[in-house]
C-alpha cells in the first residue's frame, strides 16, 4: 500500500468517526503514525473525549469528587506530575488511598491520591475558579 492511498483511507476513516462522534456527543481523533511510513504495517491511536455530559451524570461526577475531598468536579482537568501531563478520567470512591485515576499522554492509567492532585491543580481556590469559568464559558 502506498502512502497516498493510506492517507486517503485515514481521511475517509476520520470522516466516518466524526459522524459517529457527533451522534454520541464525543470528540474522536485519529493520531498520526508514531513512525515513518512502513508500507504494510502502520499503527494509529484513537483518542476519545466526551464533550456533552448530561446533567444527571454531571451531578454524579461532582458527588464522587466531593466524596474524596474535592470541592468541584475535577474529571477532565489536567495536571503535571514529574514532568508528565495527566488528565483525570475517573474517581474510584472505594479506593481510599489513591481514588483519582488519570491517563497520561501515552495512554496509560495511573492512580493518584486526592491530596497530590489537589496540590498539582493549584488548590481548592484555583479548582473552584476553573470550574466556575467552565460553567460560564460554554
Amino acid at each position: 500500500m502506498d502512502k497516498e492511498r493510506l492517507e486517503q483511507m485515514m481521511l475517509r476513516l476520520q470522516m466516518a468517526v466524526n459522524e459517529i462522534a457527533r451522534g454520541e456527543g464525543m470528540e474522536i481523533k485519529l493520531s498520526e503514525p508514531d513512525h515513518v511510513f512502513a508500507g504494510d504495517n502502520n499503527t494509529y491511536k484513537v483518542n476519545m473525549t466526551i464533550t456533552d455530559v448530561d446533567p444527571i451524570k454531571q451531578r454524579e461526577y461532582e458527588a464522587m469528587c466531593k466524596k474524596v475531598g474535592f470541592t468541584q468536579n475535577v474529571i477532565g482537568m489536567s495536571f503535571t506530575q514529574n514532568g508528565s501531563l495527566y488528565r483525570i478520567v475517573n474517581i474510584k470512591t472505594r479506593n481510599r488511598k489513591y481514588p483519582v485515576i488519570a491517563s497520561s499522554r501515552l495512554g496509560g492509567l495511573y492512580k493518584f491520591s486526592a491530596e497530590t492532585v489537589k496540590l498539582r491543580l493549584g488548590g481548592d481556590k484555583l479548582i473552584n475558579r476553573n470550574a466556575n469559568l467552565d460553567k460560564l464559558l460554554p
